[in-house]
């Protein structure tokens, strides 16, 4: 991933392709569809290809994490409604098992890939949650839901 920020909404292709179709030897020449918002005077239309990611960090062993379960919720419906397609992923990080109460659904490999968006960026190596980050490239605390939903 480097330092490349990327958009994970697919990218214009104007280009055409050409198919064989098997049938006589005809070929049949398509434009790929588009996978970019289309803008029509001041309004904004959103294509069937656009989506959102949004990573959670998270852990049952924080009290402050139950709220971006409740966020979470809220934002997949109110994308919904507004005919986004959110996909979220929920990671339980490990680093709060010392506390006394272990997160059952905790995973190292979730703390190591919070780490790497605190390094990336956050240019941070301090670790918080909830924690979330949109499209690989967004990083909020788990309770900014406004920010959130403006960048989705």
């Amino acid at each position: 991933m480097g330092n490349s920020r990327s958009h994970l909404f697919g990218s214009e292709s104007k280009s055409s392709v050409s198919r064989n179709r098997g049938g006589g030897g005809k070929n049949k020449t398509t434009t790929p569809p588009r996978c970019l918002p289309d803008v029509e005077g001041d309004h904004l239309q959103v294509d069937s290809c656009s989506f959102a990611i949004v990573e959670v960090f998270t852990s049952q062993s924080s009290s402050s994490c139950q709220v971006a379960d409740v966020l979470v919720r809220e934002i997949v419906e109110t994308s919904q409604q507004l005919g986004l397609r959110v996909f979220p992923l929920c990671f339980h990080v490990d680093y709060l098992n010392q506390t006394g109460w272990r997160d059952l659904f905790s995973n190292p490999l979730y703390t190591d890939r919070q780490k790497f968006y605190a390094r990336t960026l956050l240019d941070d190596s301090s670790l918080f949650l909830p924690h979330v980050i949109v499209n690989g490239t967004s990083s909020f605390l788990g309770r900014q839901r406004d920010a959130i939903m403006n960048v989705i």
